[in-house]
């Protein structure tokens, strides 16, 4: 009936809607992780270097290519999310989405690692103590 269609629609446009949230506050938490990360590259070219290169490379690992892949999911679901109706797709999204697998993987294997140098950066290094804070 046509009020089934519209409660699918409105349920539909609901869960997109919790997912666009969700993706809002995750991009605010690697946009806050990506903050340090330009002032650290530069530094590490100094003699006062707060991080080594290799450091920098492992603590933020593949940071970067998961903002930029959640970005640009939020950048194309937002605006659809926007302009609902019968007729708005979204699988194409989350296919893509899903594409990016390998730079999940690849992020998760690095992340005990990443985390292990994080703690012993902190302790060596009271500036990247304060920055990490």
């Amino acid at each position: 009936t046509e009020c089934d269609l519209e409660k699918g629609l409105e349920m539909r446009k609901w869960v997109l809607s919790g997912i666009l949230a969700t993706e809002e506050a995750y991009l605010s938490h690697l946009e806050a992780l990506l903050l340090p990360l330009k002032p650290l590259k530069a530094a590490a070219t100094t003699s006062q270097p707060v991080l080594t290169v290799a450091q920098i490379e492992t603590i933020f690992f593949k940071v970067p290519e998961l903002y930029e892949i959640h970005k640009e999911f939020y950048d194309g679901l937002l605006p659809r999310v926007q302009q609902w109706s019968h007729h708005q797709r979204v699988g194409d999204l989350f296919q893509k989405l899903a594409s990016q697998l390998g730079v999940y993987r690849a992020f998760l294997d690095n992340y005990e690692l990443a985390v292990e140098t994080a703690e012993k950066c902190c302790q060596a290094n009271s500036q990247f103590a304060e920055i990490s804070e």
